[in-house]
Order: C-alpha cells, then structure tokens, then sequence
C-alpha cells in the first residue's frame, strides 16, 4: 500500500563526526538498505538489514532495521517472514515511537490473508489523523471486492466505521434487489450520514411483497374508548380504522395481503411517537396512515421520506404539510377547493361575473383568494373582492346594490360566521338577487340551519367529506359495517374503507419504496366504492371537490368525477 514508507530517521543520526569506526559501519550499512529498498531489490535489502537487527552497542538503527526488513519482506511477498518480524519489533520495542507503521503493515498483511477481523484489529489502534485516509483507502482496496455477505457481516463487526458503511452501501445499490437489503443501506445513509449512490440496481424495477405492512398512527385514546366516552377525534379515528379493517379483509380474500398496525399517539404524545419511530415500530412499515396532528405528521414525513415510506393524510387540508414525494392528502387543500369551486361557478353554473366576500379566518380568506383564481382562469370576472365581518356587515347592500342582480351569475362567501350567512341571503333576497351561493360546509353546522332557505335561494356548499347517505346505504359495506360495529358507518368510516383499497391496490401495482405521489399524478381519476373518488393528476392532494345543495330537504351532490376506472 501507499502509505508504507520510508521513515525519517529522527533524532537518531550522529551529530557532527562519528566517534567509532563501528558506528561509521553501521550507518554505511543502514544507508545501503534504504538505497536497496528504494530501488525495490527486497532481497538484498533484507540482507543489509539483517545486519543492524542485534543488539550491538551504539546500534541506533535497531528498531528501523526490524521494520525495514519486515517490510522488504512484505514487498517480496514473504507475508510470513514479515509478519514474524514485525511481531518481533512489537515484543522488544512496545514504546517505539513509530509503532503505528507497524498497525499498518499489519493490516496490509491479514487483509492479504482475507483474515478482516485482525486486519481492522491492527488499523483501529491507529489514532494518527496524518494516517487516516491512508487507512480508508486501504481499507477500499481490500474490501471493495468482497462479496454481500462478507461486506454485512464485517459492517456488523464495526458498526461504527464510515468506511466499511459506505462500501457496504455502495455494493447493496450495484448488486442487491433484497429488500430487505435495500432497507439496511437506507438506514445506513441516515444514521451515519453517508453518500447515497448514484447508480442502483434496483432503480426503476417494482419490488412488491407477499404482504404489505400499514401503520395507522392516530389518537384513538384507547382508555377513553374503553370507557365508551369517546371525544371527537377518538370517533374519527375509530371510524377510520374500523373501515380500514372491512377493507383489509375484502383485500385478503382477493390475494392482496395487509396487515394494519394501530399505533395510539395522542396530541401530546411526542415521547410515544419518538418511541416508535426510534425502536424502529416502524422498520418494515411499507405505508403510513395518519398521525392527525400537524406538528406529528410533519415529523413522521420526514421519518418516513428517508426510507421511501409513503404516507397518507386522511383528513388535513392543509397543502403545507405536502413536503416531499412521499406524501399524499386524501382531502382537497383549501386551494383546491377554492379554486375547484371556481372552475365549476363558470362551467356548470355559467356564471360569468361574481362577487366574492370572506371572513376573518386565515383558512376562509385561502379559499376565497384561489375561488377567485378558479373563475378568473376559467373565463369568468370577479366584479367585487370584500372581506365581510361583522364591523362591516352595514356596507353589504351597497355593495351589492352596485351591480344589475340579472348580471350577477353568483356569489362565493367565504365566511363560517352564522349572521353573515343570514345577513347575506336575507339582503339577496331583499334586492331580488337570485343568482346561486356557494358557501362553506359550516354553513351545514349551523344551529338554526334553514335548508328550505338554502334551496330556494339555490345555496351550494363545497363539502369535501360528503358521502351520499342513499348510496352508502346500498352497499355491502353498510350492512358489514353496521353488523360489526352496532352503529351506522360515518364519512370517516367510509374514507378508511376506501383509502385502504385504494391504496392496497397501488402497492401489489407499484410495490414499495417508491414514490406513489408520482404514480398517481399520471393516472386518471378513480371512483371510489363509497367515495366520492380519487384525482391526484399532477397534484399532491385530492383534486375532486364535492360540491352539494338541498333538494327536496335531502343533501345531494351536483358535480360529479369524471373518471377513467
């Protein structure tokens, strides 16, 4: 190897002019070796050098002759000459000051021998930073053409060496297509912060499994539901694994295999979620449902996004927590929702000009920005862009009084405030504008909810959880569910269903540790069986916005997906 040198004879020549004859020869002698060696006459070298390893007196060259000579052994291939040798100057000289040349030597040797154990025995005593790239790239020469299993078993002997990390990495990403595998060299690259390769074998083929693994992280709050006092979110989340688990076994019987792994994390449960994310609950994870909670999701994200897990958001709608390709929102964002019930104002309610108010919320004014966005984009004009609050609630007739109501094709109110929805279709009324509203899906939660007023002034709502009760009903799911469960299933127990086929049917097509993101963008939009459906073209989040309003006192949807499946 490079490293093994000629060393500088410090400290040791004669100062000025020799005093004895013997040590005139013995110098002669010493020069003579080095001048043999560097012309690589091994031989010869070790003869010369053979000559100083005694102890004569005055002889300063004692310990250089043994390393000398152990390494002309070396260089002629005497791997036991040498090894004999540098054991020897190891014995009679333990202090040396140059004894980590002789680790090194050592380590040349034994890898020689393919004997890694005492080779990186020998390296690791070494703490010379002058030396350590000298002892990585031997450590590549040597290693770089092991086998897997030789190069996995020599990294679990040293867990902690970058080096043979990264050897490993790079021979599991030219040669393997285990999975299994693949995960190790994934751990490694995050836990030791090394180079991912650039070439993998693997890159481009879809690895699918016998069965595939998802983790449903999500507040059940287990003790409350032992209790039967269930809080919002715990029924949310019940409902949702209730319908994963209905989806899961109508998957088994059809060969889709999956296991749903339930872990309880509840708003304040960072320590939980840390606990299993750090034991590794989540190693052979090969898709993640949930958490819930902001803060969480974007952890488990990140988490997930290094191993190539996807991950879905069953119920945010919130594009901000969309930051990498591994992650999906089943909900339309609030831009898409704005901007979907624009488009559908011009196309399917032909309306050419609008007037679009919004409240004091951050959430309601999103909306209202990309509603104007949709109508603007789709060829309509918004004539009128006014925050609404109750301070100002006075100026909403002179606004509205501005414009012909036969020209005025609707209008959006972005406000989840109960007296601002009265005051709004109260005052249309009164001016005889009987151009469509569309609305929030709080105006579905409103106390005093007037739906004969909400159909006959033609109120439409964007609401992205609705679930057609009379279709729902008509299903196998219904009755399964209900005889399971002793209640009716609600949205959420229907979004679990659905996310579970639809998804259990990307994995056994695309298989895991792929980004499904990117599957999806390209496919054509799905109906789901109890849903709505599923459009995720050239988007992160669901781009059908169900889009409802009263007839005949019932709720029912008026656009519906254009799907290809």
């Amino acid at each position: 190897m490079k490293h093994l040198k000629l060393l500088i004879l410090t400290g040791l020549l004669i100062p000025g002019i020799l005093q004895a004859q013997s040590k005139k020869q013995m110098y002669a002698t010493y020069q003579a070796g080095k001048k043999l060696l560097m012309d690589q006459q091994y031989p010869e070298a070790m003869t010369q050098f053979k000559k100083l390893m005694v102890p004569l007196k005055n002889n300063v060259y004692e310990e250089f002759a043994f390393y000398y000579y152990g390494l002309a052994a070396l260089k002629s291939k005497k791997i036991d000459d040498a090894k004999q040798t540098f054991t020897q100057l190891i014995e009679k000289f333990p202090d040396w000051v140059n004894k980590e040349e002789v680790y090194y030597a050592f380590g040349d040797i034994y890898f020689r021998e393919k004997d890694y154990t005492n080779a990186l025995k020998y390296l690791n005593r070494i703490k010379a930073e002058s030396m350590q790239q000298d002892i990585a790239n031997m450590k590549g020469f040597y290693l770089v053409t092991s086998d897997l299993p030789t190069l996995k078993k020599i990294q679990q002997d040293n867990p902690t060496d970058k080096t043979i990390g990264q050897l490993l990495v790079n021979k599991i990403a030219t040669s393997s297509e285990d999975l299994r595998e693949l995960e190790l060299m994934e751990a490694l690259i995050e836990s030791m912060q090394l180079e991912r390769p650039k070439s993998q074998k693997i890159k481009g083929k879809i690895y699918t499994k016998k069965e595939y693994n998802i983790a449903v992280i999500l507040p059940f709050n287990m003790e409350v539901l032992k209790s039967r006092q269930r809080n919002r979110l715990s029924r949310i989340s019940a409902s949702l694994y209730q319908g994963m688990r209905l989806a899961k076994k109508e998957l088994d019987s059809t060969g889709i295999k999956l296991n749903l792994i339930a872990f309880d994390v509840l708003r304040k449960g960072g320590d939980t979620l840390n606990l299993i994310m750090n034991e590794g609950d989540l190693t052979n994870i090969d898709l993640i449902v949930g958490p819930l909670f902001d803060k969480q999701f974007e952890q488990v994200a990140e988490y997930a996004a290094k191993r190539k897990i996807n991950v879905i958001n069953p119920i945010s709608n919130k594009s901000s927590l969309v930051k990498n390709d591994f992650v999906m929102m089943y909900e339309p964002s609030l831009e898409t929702q704005g901007q979907k019930s624009g488009e559908f104002a011009v196309k399917e309610l032909s309306s050419k000009k609008a007037l679009v108010f919004y409240g004091r919320s951050k959430k309601n004014r999103t909306i209202a920005e990309n509603h104007k966005k949709g109508i603007e984009a789709s060829g309509g004009q918004v004539v009128a862009y006014q925050q609404l609050k109750t301070s100002n609630i006075s100026e909403l007739k002179s606004i509205l009084q501005k414009n012909n109501p036969s020209e005025i094709g609707h209008v959006f109110v972005g406000s989840s405030s109960q007296l601002i929805a009265n005051k709004v279709l109260n005052t249309m009324s009164e001016l005889g504008i009987k151009a469509p509203v569309i609305a929030l899906d709080s105006w579905l939660k409103f106390q005093k909810m007037d739906t004969l007023q909400y159909e006959r002034q033609q109120v439409h709502i964007i609401d992205p959880e609705f679930v057609s009760e009379t279709g729902m009903k008509n299903t196998q799911f219904y009755q399964v569910y209900k005889d399971a469960s002793k209640v009716e299933p609600n949205a959420y127990a229907c979004v679990g269903y659905d996310l579970v086929h639809y998804y259990g049917d990307l994995l056994k097509r695309y298989g895991v540790r792929t980004s499904l993101k990117k599957k999806i963008e390209k496919l054509p939009a799905k109906k789901g069986r109890i849903v709505n459906g599923f459009d995720f073209r050239g988007q992160s989040d669901n781009q059908f916005v169900p889009i409802v309003k009263f007839k005949r006192r019932v709720l029912r949807q008026v656009n519906s997906l254009k799907a290809s499946e």
